[in-house]
């Protein structure tokens, strides 16, 4: 039952070749117009977050940044938005059909343009590569397990939490996906018994989230520690997934390859004052950085009730109970369809795939930063074609 739900949730949400060719045709129109506003600069495009990922939603957005050389004296930042923004205004108004809206600026600590290409949400900085390293150490992270297990748990949970429990979104003061994300690896580094299935490693994660003292205990991929140790840890520059209990057992990241991993791909460590919020959640890659800060005071208590809701339905009345909204209209098709029997969609996630030429490796994409992280380069499969170009190659 479990395997045929799971089978359902990402034959029905996972990326699939037709969700890809949309991101890829709008990416397309994205790096050509930067690439235009930009003539005469040496740019690099990196992209990160879940499209490079391939662990989106069907709503899920694009997230790049413009990578350009630091000069002194220059708002190098405020300089490349405005002349992108205003080649994006252009460009709606010479091609309608791109379907360009939604063109903002965003002057916040990160400033960014978001806008709607072809429908699909985009966000675009600069110079903020600690979304490429992100990118870079969950990628590793997934090398760790067979058939892509972690970005399928990655799947399932971002399912759960968006469209059922509704605890996802940052910008409505939620859990953010890397939050999310991390939460996920916690679970299946540091509870064994989870790992035979996404959906036992939901559930567990339900589970253990919703006895979590958050108030007093900060998350770590590596554990939960006392707030205490963390800012110890922070005070003393030490990274705080050290200092978690030493008992941990079979963990799949261990502390020696976390830090390998922190090595080769780089942090963002400034070792600051921690900022301690209403749920605590590390980044693995800088130590100061509370992933649970987007959660506001008022969706504090809606997480937590969620989370223990989610729990009782479960021990009553099974695990396709959580999927309550989505499972019933999945269900139902599938009865009309395919006259009550279960067949994998031809576009599935699948690694069993028979049509895998459409459907790019998961483990293709990953960005592997040297010294100098500018120039920055991707190993891609062949499905992505011009539409992953780093460099201004003029399509």
């Amino acid at each position: 039952m479990t395997d045929e739900l799971e089978l359902q949730l990402l034959n029905q949400y996972a990326p699939n070749k037709e969700r890809l060719a949309i991101r890829i045709a709008a990416l397309k129109i994205i790096k050509k117009t930067i690439f235009c506003a930009l003539k005469g600069i040496y740019v690099t495009i990196a992209e990160y977050g879940s499209l490079p990922l391939k662990t989106f939603l069907p709503e899920g957005d694009i997230d790049l940044t413009v990578v350009v050389p630091e000069y002194q004296g220059v708002n190098i930042t405020e300089f490349i938005l405005e002349r992108v923004k205003a080649q994006f205004e252009y460009i709606s108004i010479l091609h309608p059909e791109y379907s360009i809206s939604d063109l903002l600026e965003i002057n916040a600590k990160i400033r960014l343009i978001k806008l709607r290409v072809c429908g699909i949400p985009v966000d675009i900085s600069v110079n903020q590569l600690g979304g490429v390293r992100t990118l870079c150490f969950l990628e590793e992270i997934d090398r760790l397990f067979p058939d892509h297990f972690f970005k399928r748990c990655i799947i399932i949970a971002k399912v759960w939490a968006y469209y059922e429990s509704r605890v996802l979104g940052s910008m409505q003061g939620l859990l953010s996906t890397y939050a999310l994300e991390i939460l996920v690896l916690y679970i299946i580094n540091c509870f064994p018994e989870s790992r035979t299935s996404p959906l036992h490693v939901l559930t567990t994660m339900i589970n253990v989230l919703a006895e979590h003292d958050w108030e007093n205990e900060i998350i770590t991929c590596c554990g939960s520690m006392s707030a205490s140790k963390y800012v110890l840890a922070l005070q003393n520059c030490e990274h705080p997934e050290h200092k978690v209990d030493k008992s941990l057992k079979h963990p799949i990241l261990s502390l020696v390859l976390l830090q390998n991993l922190q090595s080769e791909i780089g942090t963002n460590e400034g070792f600051i004052y921690p900022q301690l919020k209403l749920m605590n959640i590390i980044d693995p890659l800088d130590s100061a950085n509370n992933l649970g800060k987007s959660v506001s005071v008022a969706n504090f208590s809606k997480i937590q009730i969620a989370f223990k809701a989610a729990s009782e339905v479960v021990k009553v009345y099974g695990v396709s109970s959580l999927f309550s909204k989505q499972f019933y209209k999945i269900h139902k098709i599938d009865a009309i369809v395919n006259e009550g029997s279960f067949e994998e969609d031809s576009n599935s996630y699948s690694d069993n795939n028979p049509n895998k030429e459409y459907l790019p490796s998961l483990s293709a994409n990953i960005f592997r930063l040297k010294e100098n992280l500018t120039l920055c380069k991707s190993i891609l499969d062949p499905v992505y074609g011009t539409a992953y170009h780093f460099v201004n190659s003029g399509f």
